[in-house]
């Protein structure tokens, strides 16, 4: 039988780092096209929506047994949606709008799986709730100088120097970080590619 391809169809290497602990081979196939952000009105959709996208077009571009797993992550406050932030200056308008506010993660997961010409799709969206502290403009510019919220959505890392301004979090901190690790681990362990 044809051998199972596992793929990551992000750069993430956070996501990266979940896999690896996981102690099974795959490879990464980045999704290259460009996140629509105004696709959905309701933010659960379109991070459903997002974590399809990325799977799919990695889907499309291979062949075989595989199994491919794409996932986004969004951060959601006071009505405004934030993905990765593109400058400095909007980082800070990021960190600022999070200051002192309870604000929604949003991480999605598609696994995408062709087996024998049979295909298969497992998709889900975790939301966690996280509570920032007050931040002065010292500290927002004392953190961005460390570079640490470039490639993050909400120009954060729950898992990085910026923990420090997280007072709470309710939900699932894997999918925080980037990927709902258990959701992922129970698809795969239920496709007997994890003990």
């Amino acid at each position: 039988m044809e051998k199972m391809r596992i793929i990551l169809a992000s750069k993430s290497p956070r996501r990266r780092e979940f896999l690896e602990r996981l102690g099974i081979d795959f490879e990464i196939i980045p999704a290259e096209n460009p996140e629509d952000m105004t696709a959905f009105k309701n933010i659960k959709k379109l991070s459903k929506s997002l974590g399809e996208q990325k799977a799919q077009e990695v889907f499309d571009e291979t062949q075989g047994n595989r199994i491919v797993i794409g996932s986004d992550s969004m951060v959601y406050v006071k009505g405004k949606l934030y993905g990765k932030p593109k400058s400095e200056e909007e980082g800070r308008q990021m960190l600022k709008s999070l200051s002192g506010n309870w604000h929604k993660v949003l991480t999605s997961l598609c696994v995408i799986i062709e087996k024998n010409g049979e295909k298969k799709v497992y998709s889900k969206v975790s939301v966690i709730k996280v509570k920032f502290m007050k931040l002065t403009d010292s500290m927002i510019n004392a953190y961005l100088a460390t570079g640490d919220y470039k490639d993050k959505a909400g120009s954060y890392g729950v898992q990085s120097i910026s923990s420090k301004f997280i007072e709470s979090v309710n939900g699932d901190y894997a999918a925080i970080v980037g990927l709902p690790f258990c959701e992922l681990y129970k698809i795969l362990n239920a496709e007997g590619i994890v003990e």
